[in-house]
């Protein structure tokens, strides 16, 4: 039931246990939403997870 509620799949019938197809759901949705890099206000692509999260914090402030 914890699988079929992270996969987001409200339509299978609560006796299915197949975990396999669950899990790699789960774990396409969380690659998916994943930011590998952005694009600050100059223009230029940022990659390194620590510049990623000043720049956001930076977007927000301003």
């Amino acid at each position: 039931m914890f699988w079929q509620q992270k996969a987001g799949y409200k339509w299978f019938e609560s006796g299915d246990r197949n975990t396999k197809f669950f899990h790699s759901l789960v774990k396409g949705r969380r690659q998916k939403m994943n930011m590998a890099r952005i694009q600050n206000s100059q223009g230029s692509w940022l990659e390194e997870e620590e510049d990623i999260a000043t720049e956001a914090v930076e977007h927000f402030q301003n």
